[in-house]
């Protein structure tokens, strides 16, 4: 824009601002605005109040659309509860089942959800199920299995009640107790426990339904404002059907080789020991017997053992030979050879009871004394202190005698009778009694193991085994691969 256009457009410019402001609009022209105003909102309020006559009607809709979803959501509780019962029929085979009569056994969801027995169970708001509170629980009639399935997801929770037991239309090791056998599983899973491609679909299609539904309520108290309620007697305005979903029983029977079947493990047993330097345990884990080693244990034992440095004597008299002289006869006689002086017995041995001494006695002519023992209590670490003894002691009448000769005729005058015997002679010698003792230390290490046993229960065989799945399709490839086939039988599920 040159100088002489920027002048011409700022005179038009002020020109029109000028006179903008000298001129004013007629009162008439406002009141037209305002009263067309006014009938808007009035129309605004009359399509307002012709589509929602009072409040109630809109809290109204709101509940009618509730109650239609009421039954979409006790379907989904109670196809849960089929879940975990067809999974827990699956799960307890004959080796999980509860063996003596009033036994229970107890698998939770989340003991089912960790052993991927199942996929995750959800509530009508898509939250998970209580994995604790939602179990199953399985006992031991006298016949037949009592089996309780509880399930708990959020404010709500059930339990049914079934009866199990192996009947003649079983085709697992126990069914459901039926007037006639269901070969179908309401949960959509092989009856073997894996599901299969198909049914984890299923499953997630299920899950998803469950999201949906959560996200529309939430929209239609929030946000959502219907048309022209449906009014059957308003033929412009008819309700509109729902197309119908289906479900499809398929099926497949496999020849399935059981192997042997044994009981459960004992418990193990208390510590046995052993020698590890002599024995023929034959370790780990066999078919009837399983051993394991459980360490060893170390001890010390102190105790008191011969000390061969350490001699203990006592004094006796020994016999040494023997001479013959007369004597007189009806007397025993002796002689001692450190005196030479020839003795005569007047009264035999008598036993004079039991003495203790912490010194060695010694024997003499009408005393003897017999060892008994040795106490070492008083003998300290090592018998540094003379023990105590016992003796059994013995005493005797001896008197010295000349009524012995070398010749007979000597003694004819003193005896009645004369007789030639045999006199022993007797030494006293320092005669072994024992060793004294010391204390010694040993260390003594022991070994220990601990064992378990099974038996056997079945031997192996061959047998027939009947998997079930369910498809939203008549033909589905997946599961005709598979090798299953479509039975004809099929489910409403909406």
């Amino acid at each position: 824009m040159n100088y002489e256009q920027n002048t011409d457009f700022n005179n038009n410019y002020n020109s029109n601002m000028n006179n903008m402001g000298n001129n004013k609009e007629p009162l008439s022209y406002h009141i037209k605005r305002f009263l067309i105003g006014f009938l808007l909102i009035l129309v605004l309020i009359f399509l307002l109040l012709w589509l929602f006559p009072t409040k109630s009607g809109l809290k109204d809709a709101f509940n009618d659309f509730a109650d239609r979803l009421d039954p979409l959501y006790d379907r989904i509780f109670q196809e849960n509860l089929d879940t975990m019962k067809e999974v827990a029929i699956s799960y307890y085979t004959t080796e999980r089942l509860p063996k003596k009569e009033g036994d229970t056994k107890k698998l939770t969801l989340g003991d089912m959800l960790e052993m991927k027995l199942l996929l995750s169970i959800k509530d009508k708001n898509g939250e998970t199920c209580d994995l604790d509170d939602s179990y199953v629980e399985l006992t031991k009639l006298k016949k037949e299995y009592k089996m309780k399935v509880n399930l708990s997801c959020g404010d709500e929770e059930d339990y049914i009640i079934v009866y199990l037991g192996c009947y003649n239309y079983c085709l697992n090791d126990i069914c459901e107790k039926k007037e006639v056998a269901q070969a179908a599983t309401s949960s959509g899973y092989v009856s073997g426990g894996t599901p299969s491609n198909t049914q984890n679909f299923f499953k997630r299609i299920t899950n998803n339904i469950t999201r949906v539904t959560k996200k529309v309520v939430k929209k239609t108290i929030n946000v959502i404002v219907p048309d022209k309620p449906s009014n059957p007697d308003n033929p412009d305005n008819p309700p509109k059907p729902e197309d119908p979903i289906y479900k499809y029983l398929y099926k497949k029977e496999v020849s399935v080789d059981y192997g042997r079947e044994y009981s459960d493990w004992t418990d193990w047993s208390n510590n046995i020991e052993y020698d590890p330097d002599n024995n023929n345990i034959n370790w780990g884990q066999h078919e009837f017997d399983w051993y394991e080693k459980v360490g060893a244990k170390t001890t010390k034992i102190t105790k008191r053992v011969a000390d061969t440095s350490k001699p203990i004597y006592q004094n006796k008299q020994v016999y040494i030979g023997s001479y013959s002289k007369w004597a007189c006869s009806g007397y025993d006689y002796f002689m001692t050879s450190s005196s030479s002086t020839t003795y005569k017995v007047v009264s035999g041995w008598s036993y004079q009871g039991q003495i203790t001494t912490s010194t060695l006695p010694s024997d003499s002519n009408s005393v003897k004394y017999e060892f008994v023992r040795m106490d070492f209590k008083n003998c300290g670490d090592v018998c540094s202190i003379t023990p105590i003894y016992t003796f059994n002691k013995y005493t005797r009448s001896v008197t010295t005698t000349t009524d012995v000769s070398s010749s007979k005729e000597s003694l004819t005058a003193k005896c009645k009778s004369v007789v030639k015997t045999d006199i022993p002679v007797y030494a006293n010698v320092d005669e072994f009694i024992a060793y004294g003792k010391k204390l010694v230390t040993e260390t003594n290490k022991v070994y220990y193991y601990h064992k378990k046993t099974r038996t056997l229960e079945r031997e192996a065989y061959t047998g027939k085994k009947e998997y079930t799945a369910w498809s939203y399709s008549k033909n589905d490839q997946t599961l005709i691969n598979q090798g299953y086939k479509y039975t004809g039988v099929y489910e409403k599920v909406n």
